[in-house]
């Protein structure tokens, strides 16, 4: 488990946000993300955010990298995938308290 500081900016920015985010997901499960305000330190400025995550086992890598891909991205089924992906994927968004039109726009480059 761990947790990290980041500024929001890196949930909807593109660009090197988008990079790091895919970085994030293919090496972490999220657990939780706390917002902060601008004040959060002090003179700053700068919204930040928590990021509280657990590191991905070895197997769940290209399991997750591929479904995601051909998925959400591509709106395709794998062949030999399971039988319905998108009940399934629609089933662990809402398992994790998420929107998942968010999930989506969250995970796509």
């Amino acid at each position: 488990m761990a947790a990290i500081f980041l500024p929001s900016s890196i949930l909807s920015n593109t660009g090197i946000y988008t990079k790091a985010r895919q970085v994030i997901m293919q090496n972490f499960h999220i657990k939780a993300i706390v917002e902060f305000g601008s004040a959060t330190f002090m003179a700053t400025g700068t919204n930040t955010i928590v990021l509280f995550m657990q590191k991905r086992e070895y197997w769940d890598k290209p399991n997750y990298r591929f479904v995601s891909r051909d998925f959400i991205l591509r709106n395709i089924p794998r062949h030999l995938d399971f039988a319905d992906t998108e009940t399934m994927y629609k089933n662990y968004v809402a398992h994790i308290g998420l929107n998942f039109e968010d999930y989506q726009t969250f995970v796509a480059p």
